[in-house]
Formats: C-alpha cells, structure tokens, sequence
C-alpha cells in the first residue's frame, strides 16, 4: 500500500492529463448503458462526490478519488445533453412513393448516383407519418446540377434507419441521431429545383454560405483537373471525397497511406507551418520589423487564421476539427509564451473536443487522431534528452537530411503501432508496408503537394489557380503511383476478425497508462495491451448469423470461415459480416460442409447440435423432429408447436439481427435489441 501511495504522489504532475479520460470514461458510460438514464442523475452523484471531496480534502487520496467520480459524472452529464440537445424524430416504418419538398444542405457526388440531405422537408401528406423528420438523407436516380441552398421537389420513398447488421457492429442509427438524420429515401422519378419558401440570408446562415462557396471552389478544381487526380485535389481542399474511385480508395487503405485522403492533423499541421515559416521569413526580411515586433508571435497568428480558414473550406468534418483544436491551442501556446507542445495541452484539446462533441469519443477518427498525437508528445518527451545527446554539432545539410528521414520513420512506427489496435477494431485490417509507403509519400505531400494547394488557393480567386492545381495534380498522380504499386505487393494487408468491445477498452487504457505516467509502473500498460490482444484473440465467434430482413444467412465452417446459405453473398449485410469477420469472400462450396441446402431447407450441423433453416413450410415436420434449433424467414407465432427453439421473422423485426453461439450441450442466441438496449435512438425504425 505503501509502495502503491509513493508511486501515486510520485506522478503527481501527470494526475490533470487524467481529465479527458476521466470525462470520456462518463461519457462511455452513458453510451453503454441499455436504458436512458434521468436527466441530473450523473450531476446529483457528482454533487454528493464534490461534497464528499471537500470533506476529505485532508486526505489526498480519497479526495482524488472522490474528484475522479466528479469529472466522470461531468462527461457522463455532457452527454446526456447533447443527446436531449439533437434529438429529433426518426421514422418508425416506410413510407410513400410519397411527394417532398427540401432545401439542399449537403450533397455528396458519387459516381452514378448523388447523395443529398434535405432539410425543411414539406410532406405532401403527412397522414400514415406517426412521426416526421426533420431530415432526410436522399439517393437520386442519376447525376444533378442542384446546388447547395437549391429547394427541390419530387417524390421519394423513405425507409427508416437501419439497425446494426449484428450484435455489436456499428450503430448507423445512433450517427444519425447526432447529425438529427430521421431517414433514409431513394427517388421515384426525377426532382426538380423550385422556388424558396423564403429568399435566403447567407448571413444568417454561414454554414449554408461556406457549403455553397466549397462546392463551387470543387468545381473549379474538377474542371481544371479532371479524373481521379482532380477527385483527389478536391478531397484535399474542400473534403469532398465522395468523387474518388473506389479502386484508389482500397489502394491508398492497402498500402497504408488513406489518412493522406482524410484531412486531419498532418494537413492542418502542414498548413500551419508552411504559413508559419513564411510569414515569419517575410517579415525577418523587412527592414526594422523584426526590431519592433515579435515576428514569431504574428507569424503564429497569421498561421492560426490559416488554418481557421482551411477548417472552414475544408468542410470542419471531426478529424479537421480535433485537428485545429490541436494546432490552436499550439500557436495561442506560442503566442503566450508558452510550451508549444506538450501532453498537458493534448489534454486540454481532447477535453474541448469531447464538450462540444461527446458522441465523438465512439468514432474512428476521434480515437486515432489523439492516439497518434498522445503517443507521439509522449515518445518524443521521453527520447528528447538522449535525442539532444546524439545530436552532431555542426548541423551539415546531410545530417538535417538524415535527421529528417528517420524522424518521419520513427513518426509513422510510433504512430502505426498507437493507431493499430483502433484500426484492428473498427476496420479488421492490418497493413504491413505502410513504412515504406510513408517514406515516399508524405515528403511528397508536405514538399510538393500542401505548398501548391495553398498557392492554388490564394491564386484561384485571381483566375491563376490552373498552374499551382496542376503542380499539385501531378504531386497526387505519383502519391497514387505509390499507393497503387505497394497495395499490389503480396502480403500488403491482412484482415483480421473483430475485435470484441472489452478486450479493446484493455488495450486502449494499457495504451493511455504507457504514455501518461513516468515511473516504472508504466509498463504495466504494456501487460494490459497484451492481455487485452490476447483475450480478443480468444473471443468466441457467432457460430451462425440470421439477418433482420430474414433474407441472408450464414454459418462458420470446421476452418472459421464464414458460408451463406440463403440471400446475395454482395450484400451490404453480408458485406460487412465478412469484414467482422476477416474475410475477402465468402467461403466456397464443398463436399465436407457442415452446410447442406435443398430447395426448401438447410442443416447445419455442428458436434451434437443440428439447427435448420427452414425456407417452405413442407420443410417444418421432418426438421422439427431433428433440430435443436429452427430458424425461418417465414411468419410464424409458434414453429413446432413451440417444442423446440426458433427464431422467426416475428422475432427478427422484434429483435434485429440474430447470432448464435453452439458449444458442447449448449446453444446461446444474441440479438440486436439485447446488445442496444432501449435509448432514444433505438425507439424507431430498424426492427422496432
């Protein structure tokens, strides 16, 4: 106990870096939890633990414990209002052909058939509507020329959200909830822009006025640069990527280099520093400034007004956000006088973050971006004094060269090895030449291709925006080049089953214990990543997956692949059944199968158990007398009159999706709705 207090007191200058995972840990709780809690639940237990904390403010450690469950129940409180802040209605069953008419906020251009969201929606009737959206997210039949502010009207056919495919797969309906999206629709015949309901004031309205200006700025990129190099420029500017081909997406993921696509911290923080340096340069060189004034603190603030400017034409998606907090809070550091770059500040930007946006805590985007940044500040803060003793003394262009080099080798290691297990977890893939495919391109990318895209920027509102474009188009051509001929080496990626939720959480708080404390102890965060990988790897997999819709259905084989007996194996469903479980395909069919199918039932047998997939219901008397468990599309209150298990299409649009564990003696099913509970985003649609 002794020896656990002095190790307490000795990181006594770390315990405030321990804000944000205190508050983030209130907010995933919040998340967690299958019922929705009382608003002022969180803040009356947090008020009780501030008490309680002032009460024992003569004993260290039982205050600190008591201030840890004060800023846990803050984060939990933070979320619990933003949730009540956004809430908005989600339709509960489809509707239409129905007409609408909406006013354009977002379009998303890809290929064959654009994507808009609709807001201020008129219904042509709202009868049969138990409850109306606000917004919708809508797929036109073929390509437009609507522009962002445009009214439109036609008429559409709304389908509710749609719940998770699996038991712990991703929640599209709690996004949904946080971007007040209340359903999904596809057209039926063309729409048509029509005239506002109210003239528009962009000044009352600056995020339409910034999207209108970003669309038009992707415009005049595309027509200057058309093909998959404009798409790629365009993403880098505006962040529109819906333009990039499939085909250069998967390579740029397979060969490492897809956050190269996704604007976030290694672009605003080459925004800011190129604007830094030349700033500050240009005002070393006029005669008598740089004796009046500080030219590095007015070069840090034409650098954060840069980078402002870059959040707001760039779209301000999370990662650009979690970016500038980042990069703001560096340059007001600089400005003050301040550490530039420190783990302390780090938290702080995390902190922000997660008030304004709790709900991002559950993103890819969020954890990678402060894994990255966290693991690299506390790396380089450990190696900084041996780093200075190495240092040769006269620093020739050969050593600032070398320098250069293995500090970005180093970077990418420190930067895969945080970001690893958070893409293992939410992508199930694994790269393997992302190094050298990093070496290559991001000096690509700071050297050649960020300096024009900020000269194509000041110089197209002049009409001289064609020549910086194509420097930078040809910068992109060879990024591509590289990504395309690293994905094609043999072994470039590996896709790797899910990794369960606790297992996970061991890892990421084994990871955050590792860099957030100094003395020895901190290696037990090396033990807690390697118990955390090794627990997951043990996980159990579903045995067999029966979809919502009752259409597809699939079942693991003697080697763990997974097989379909029934519904398209192209699918989004069975899509991202495969990429839960590390598959490019699905299995082949063979002559030793647990899985066999006729026209009107499958067996699937596994040790003692049989379970059947009945399809017609001549099937039902024989597979009653030999299944352990009957799973059908069809729909039935009763199947076998109730002698043995079943799963039915009445318990599928209950419940969701289904998965089935089978061990020896025992048959364990899962559902959907038991793994979400009932919060406000699961009251409608999917399979309620």
């Amino acid at each position: 106990m002794l020896w656990l207090k002095s190790q307490i007191y000795a990181e006594r200058d770390r315990w405030i870096l321990w804000l944000p995972v205190l508050f983030g840990g209130g907010i995933g709780l919040y998340f967690n939890l299958f019922s929705e809690p009382a608003s002022g639940i969180a803040a009356g237990v947090g008020l009780g633990f501030l008490l309680a904390a002032f009460v024992l403010r003569s004993m260290p450690l039982p205050c600190l414990v008591c201030i840890a469950v004060v800023v846990t129940s803050i984060g939990f409180e933070v979320a619990k209002f933003r949730s009540d802040q956004v809430a908005t209605p989600q339709l509960s069953k489809p509707i239409g052909p129905i007409g609408v008419s909406g006013r354009i906020v977002r379009i998303e251009d890809f290929p064959g058939r654009p994507r808009l969201t609709l807001d201020r929606l008129q219904w042509a009737q709202k009868s049969g509507i138990d409850l109306v959206p606000e917004r919708i997210q809508l797929r036109l039949v073929s390509s437009n020329a609507f522009e962002i502010g445009d009214r439109v009207r036609g008429r559409l056919k709304a389908l509710p959200l749609p719940a998770p495919v699996s038991p712990g797969s991703f929640d599209f309906q709690r996004s949904a909830w946080f971007k007040k999206i209340g359903a999904t629709a596809f057209a039926v015949g063309r729409f048509t822009k029509v005239e506002p309901l109210k003239p528009s004031n962009l000044w009352q309205e600056p995020n339409i006025a910034i999207a209108k200006f970003r669309q038009s700025l992707s415009k005049k990129i595309l027509h200057t640069i058309p093909g998959p190099e404009g798409a790629v420029v365009t993403a880098l500017i505006t962040g529109d990527r819906s333009r990039i081909p499939k085909d250069i997406t998967s390579a740029m993921r397979d060969s490492g280099l897809a956050h190269l696509l996704a604007i976030s911290g290694l672009h605003i923080g080459l925004v800011t520093s190129i604007v830094f340096a030349v700033v500050r340069l240009f005002l070393v060189l006029i005669p008598g400034v740089s004796l009046r004034i500080d030219c590095k603190k007015w070069a840090a603030g034409a650098a954060l007004v840069a980078s402002f400017g870059y959040l707001l034409i760039s779209g301000g998606s999370l990662p650009t956000q979690l970016a500038f907090v980042m990069g703001a809070f560096v340059l007001c550091a600089v400005m003050l006088d301040r550490e530039a770059i420190s783990l302390r500040l780090v938290a702080f930007a995390a902190l922000f973050v997660l008030c304004l946006r709790p709900e991002s805590i559950l993103s890819a985007s969020f954890q990678m971006s402060f894994a990255a940044v966290t693991a690299l500040v506390a790396f380089y803060e450990s190696a900084a004094p041996l780093i200075r003793e190495r240092l040769p003394a006269p620093m020739l262009i050969r050593h600032k060269l070398a320098i250069y080099l293995l500090g970005l080798a180093v970077t990418t290691v420190v930067a895969g090895l945080a970001t690893g297990a958070i893409a293992y977890f939410h992508f199930g893939r694994v790269t393997h030449y992302g190094l050298i495919a990093n070496l290559l391109a991001v000096p690509l990318t700071a050297f050649w291709i960020m300096p024009a895209a900020i000269i194509g920027c000041l110089a197209i509102p002049f009409g001289l925006g064609a020549m910086p474009l194509e420097w930078m188009a040809f910068g992109v051509g060879n990024v591509l080049a590289i990504a395309e001929e690293v994905a094609s080496w043999p072994g470039a990626v590996t896709l790797v089953s899910k990794m369960p939720m606790y297992p996970y959480l061991l890892v990421v708080l084994g990871g955050i214990w590792l860099c957030l404390m100094r003395q020895k102890w901190r290696y037990i965060g090396i033990l807690a990543m390697f118990c955390g990988f090794f627990s997951g790897s043990l996980a159990a997999k579903p045995d067999i997956l029966f979809s919502e819709s009752g259409k597809l259905f699939a079942v693991r084989l003697a080697d763990g692949q997974l097989k379909f007996g029934t519904g398209s194996q192209k699918s989004f469903t069975a899509n991202k059944w495969l990429e839960q479980s590390g598959q490019s395909g699905a299995r082949a069919i063979g002559g030793q199968d647990r899985l066999r199918c006729d026209w009107s039932a499958c067996i699937y047998t596994r040790g003692p158990h049989q379970i059947s997939l009945v399809r017609h219901p001549s099937a039902f008397e024989e597979d009653c007398r030999r299944a352990v468990l009957v799973l059908t599309p069809l729909w039935r209150r009763t199947v076998c009159n109730g002698k043995i298990p079943s799963i039915t299409k009445r318990q599928l649009r209950k419940s969701g999706a289904h998965a089935v564990y089978l061990r020896a003696g025992d048959i364990s099913v899962v559902t959907v709705a038991e793994t979400r509970g009932v919060r406000p985003w699961t009251q409608t649609g999917g399979y309620r």
